[in-house]
């Protein structure tokens, strides 16, 4: 092992930064910042909204007060989200019971898989990519463990979100099916811990995970105060496992471990947006206040006010000059125009790709946009997360780790009552089946996810309301006497049937 005073070369250093990890970093800063929102953008002043030449310190300061940041990605960010969570994830019927169980907590955190994966897809379509980790307690002997022992001190799998920061290099090759493999990847986790009564400090460690003849170790270094990371000791093997239990979850992938963000032309708008507003408000400051200018006074202090007077030779002259503002209607329509822009550069992940042969009638069917980027991203989101539920199920000894269903119809619309009263009177002709309609109510949000037909129909059979197709006709009706009146104002009884 390597001692504390021997220098350790960066090439053997699990901080060293890959090369496809370096080159993610500029957009990947880019896209935090924004996500960040004003305080980070305001933070980062030399770079986002940079001091003009021989502008003045004060006068650099009291224009970077004026402007705010309207944060149009985190809004877009937001709304593309809750479009693939309109519907709630569905476990298949054929994940294990266990699974679902630790479903309600699926981090150990309070967190249900469905919050949980919000949080995933979020850092994806923001960063370009994140990944899950699917964890396991460390403890000694794992194997000797009882499954009622587990059950008693908690001893499960459990999810952890890994953002693409925390990715410090990593290392893969082709498998056996041809796909591929990781074979080493370093995680960086920063953390506070306690530090005298009341106080905390930060520390900084890898975990660095590597595939060795189908077994997969781990081991942690921590950095000390020289920020150098060292050995701790801890190290060991993960059970149960023959891949490292890591997926990564792509909202924009170009490669295998790398990613852009699918939203990087949009956090550049949004950037300049900042800046337009910036110049705009300033601007709108200097024309608003007028200049005082006296013509033939000699050199000293100018006192202006109702106070005040002024001693002008012949032929001077004193006037207030301000601008025409001709130029600030330009900057507010550059403002609206990019908003417009923004607006449409978020909605482009809903859009999907052109096909030359794709006629009109098939994008028109094609509702739900399949080959859009959003639904490229929410299917990739599936995809990895029954590969964590493979990696869950290995742990647990499940012989099938089972499915989930992750929405990918993002443009469904309510029906509209008209549409409701087309659909009732196509069944009272005749023309539609009740089943029918119950499904297309459902998809046009008129009844619950929950809907269940079979109980519809059983209640509408046991009220009255529709008669079983398989039973015999009731019989007829019997005849009945009804009162008539006769022209002469008398009256008789008539018998009379039931039609």
């Amino acid at each position: 092992m390597t001692t504390p005073t021997q220098p350790i070369p960066e090439k053997d250093r699990p901080d060293y930064e890959s090369a496809p990890v370096k080159a993610m970093l500029p957009d990947l800063m880019l896209v935090r910042d924004v996500a960040a929102g004003q305080r980070r953008i305001t933070e980062r002043t030399t770079v986002y909204l940079p001091r003009h030449p021989k502008e003045e310190q004060a006068n650099y300061r009291i224009r970077l007060g004026r402007p705010t940041f309207f944060n149009a990605f985190m809004r877009t960010l937001d709304g593309l989200v809750g479009m693939v969570f309109r519907t709630s994830p569905e476990l298949g019927d054929d994940v294990p019971k266990a699974i679902e169980e630790h479903w309600e907590n699926i981090d150990k955190e309070g967190n249900h898989g469905e919050v949980f994966l919000k949080t995933v897809l979020a850092d994806a379509l923001e960063a370009g990519h994140c990944a899950i980790f699917v964890d396991y307690p460390a403890i000694p002997d794992p194997e000797k463990v009882t499954r009622a022992e587990e059950r008693a001190q908690d001893l499960r799998p459990y999810w952890v979100h890994v953002r693409k920061d925390e990715v410090v290099n990593f290392r893969s090759s082709r498998g056996q099916g041809g796909g591929r493999v990781l074979d080493q990847i370093t995680l960086r986790f920063r953390t506070h811990e306690q530090d005298g009564t009341f106080g905390d400090k930060p520390v900084v460690r890898y975990r660095v995970y590597q595939r060795i003849d189908g077994t997969v170790r781990w081991e942690i270094w921590q950095e000390g105060e020289d920020k150098t990371p060292r050995p701790t000791g801890e190290q060991g093997v993960i059970l149960k496992q023959d891949r490292i239990p890591i997926v990564f979850i792509y909202g924009r992938q170009t490669g295998f471990g790398e990613s852009t963000p699918p939203l990087l032309d949009l956090a550049n708008l949004n950037i300049l947006h900042y800046q337009t507003n910036a110049d705009y408000f300033h601007a709108m400051h200097i024309a608003c206040v007028p200049v005082p200018v006296a013509i033939g006074m000699q050199e000293g202090a100018l006192v202006v006010g109702p106070n005040a007077s002024l001693s002008l030779p012949q032929g001077g002259d004193f006037k207030y000059v301000e601008t025409s503002g001709a130029a600030l209607a330009a900057a507010r329509q550059a403002l609206e125009d990019l908003e417009g822009q923004m607006a449409v550069m978020g909605l482009s992940l809903l859009q999907g790709e052109k096909r030359a042969a794709e006629t009109a009638e098939a994008k028109r069917l094609d509702k739900s946009e399949k080959d859009s980027a959003l639904s490229t991203a929410a299917r990739a989101l599936q995809d990895g997360v029954e590969q964590a539920l493979m990696f869950h199920a290995n742990y647990l000894g499940e012989q099938q780790a089972g499915s989930i269903t992750i929405n990918q119809d993002f443009m469904a619309e309510a029906m509209t009552p008209d549409q409701v009263r087309v659909l009732s009177e196509a069944v009272a002709k005749g023309q539609l089946s009740l089943e029918t309609m119950w499904t297309k109510l459902q998809e046009g949000e008129w009844l619950p996810d929950d809907f269940d037909a079979d109980l519809e129909k059983q209640r509408l059979t046991d009220s009255g309301a529709l008669l079983d197709p398989n039973a015999p006709p009731p019989p007829p009706a019997p005849a009945r006497m009804m009162e008539v009146q006769n022209p002469d104002g008398s009256t008789r009884m008539r018998l009379v049937e039931n039609r």
